[in-house]
């Protein structure tokens, strides 16, 4: 009965043979093999990490290096056998040459052993040691290909779509590790000034949000351009990213605006996030001007500054405003009023704007899909106008201020929604009765 074997014998494989004529000849191409793998991997690095835009030409290059590394773990096991097993062995094993045993018993017996095991030992610990010379020699370029090397070949591609695909997807939170990259921030940074405005938009918006601080320079190169989209998405990046410089560059913008000016409304939220003391005084004259929506966001901009000086200013939009604007500053006394306004604020809350629902707003921005959003700067709350005027009075914290808390909390005539409110900030002052009022 013929015996099932589980590994066919280097000498069946019948691969590459011809190397072992001579032990000479084994060594040499081993080397080769070696230098070979080694040489492949770094102009590979250089390629698919720097140069490349095509990802499907990089998979071929890493496949290359795999197949070339297989086959040098190959030659190199080969020339491990021939030194471990004999002369002997590699004539018969891969030249297949008979070896007769009774001419030489001291040559034939280690010839005549299979040893077809210790060879794929061999083998596999050469593979091992070439992937760990590939990655010393190369930084590890394979593994860091999947991390930041197919994110950097869609961003030089030299499809505009392609390119803004890959800018999406750096800020889906599934993807996140590769926006930690350092490259890939560079790369992302640099983005910012593409030609396509489409591209550079994109790459500001994913700036802003990603937090690339080495995108400043590019975005405040992009206010120039003529691009409204690009501009609109360089500014709101500039805010979230908090940069001095810019911050006075976007005031300037603010005050020289036109009314009706598309960039009016995101330099008002970019400020806002900002909370720029500097701009107070352009974003007042957004916030008494005719464009509601910007004067909405130019109220919530104030507040985002947590300066008491334009209180007077915004006290006296609140009580002239309806609607909207009027919720907007409402928003903004919360942080801008002082105890002169506390009795004001409490009569509000007791007699005013009875039943009026604030609509809620937010600055969405972009998406890094169809339905998912980040980042949203929300500049309304959804609530009634007299929540506002009660966190308003809180945050003021005049004089019995627990007590008329306590009474809104217990009143039969007030809905759920603000006996809760009431209740849950009588506790806090419980809790730190210290604080001081607001002057």
């Amino acid at each position: 009965m013929r015996r099932t074997k589980l590994m066919a014998s280097p000498g069946e494989l019948g691969l590459l043979g011809a190397l072992a004529a001579s032990r000479g000849r084994i060594r040499a191409a081993a080397a080769i093999s070696v230098v070979a793998t080694l040489g492949y991997g770094l102009v590979a690095e250089r390629f698919v990490m720097e140069q490349s835009g095509d990802v499907v030409v990089n998979l071929f290059v890493l496949c290359g290096q795999v197949f070339l590394m297989l086959a040098a773990a190959y030659v190199v096991a080969m020339w491990a056998a021939c030194e471990r097993f004999g002369d002997a062995w590699r004539r018969r094993v891969f030249l297949g040459e008979r070896i007769d045993a009774s001419a030489d018993e001291d040559e034939a017996a280690p010839a005549m052993r299979d040893n077809t095991a210790q060879f794929y030992l061999f083998l596999a610990a050469a593979a091992v040691a070439l992937y760990a010379a590939i990655a010393a020699t190369t930084g590890g370029y394979i593994d860091r290909y999947n991390q930041e090397g197919y994110v950097l070949a869609r961003l030089r591609a030299g499809d505009p779509a392609e390119r803004v695909a890959a800018i999406r997807a750096l800020v889906d939170p599934v993807r996140r590790d590769s926006s930690e990259r350092v490259a890939v921030r560079d790369r992302l940074a640099a983005t910012v000034d593409d030609a396509s405005d489409d591209v550079a938009a994109w790459a500001a918006w994913a700036s802003g949000v990603l937090g690339v601080q080495e995108a400043v320079p590019g975005l405040v190169r992009a206010l120039a351009r003529p691009s409204t989209e690009l501009r609109i998405e360089a500014v709101i990046a500039l805010g979230r990213l908090h940069d001095p410089l810019a911050e006075r560059q976007m005031v300037e913008l603010l005050q020289t605006a036109a009314p009706g000016d598309p960039l009016v409304e995101p330099l008002c939220v970019a400020l806002g996030v900002i909370g720029s003391p500097q701009a107070l005084e352009a974003l007042l004259t957004v916030a008494r001007g005719s464009d509601d929506a910007a004067a909405e966001v130019a109220l919530w901009a104030i507040g985002q500054a947590r300066s008491t000086s334009p209180r007077a200013e915004v006290v006296a939009i609140w009580e002239a405003a309806t609607g909207g604007r009027r919720c907007a500053a409402a928003e903004a006394l919360k942080h801008v009023s002082t105890v002169e306004d506390d009795a004001t604020l409490r009569e509000a809350f007791r007699a005013l704007d009875q039943g009026v629902e604030c609509e809620p707003r937010s600055y969405v921005g972009r998406s890094y899909d169809e339905e998912h959003t980040v980042a949203t700067i929300q500049t309304i709350v959804g609530e009634p106008l007299r929540m506002k005027y009660l966190k308003a009075v809180f945050n003021i914290a005049g004089s019995g201020l627990e007590p008329w808390l306590v009474d809104i909390a217990w009143s039969p005539d007030e809905p759920d929604s603000i006996k809760v409110q009431a209740d849950q900030l009588a506790q806090a002052i419980h809790a730190a009765p210290s604080r001081p009022p607001r002057e």
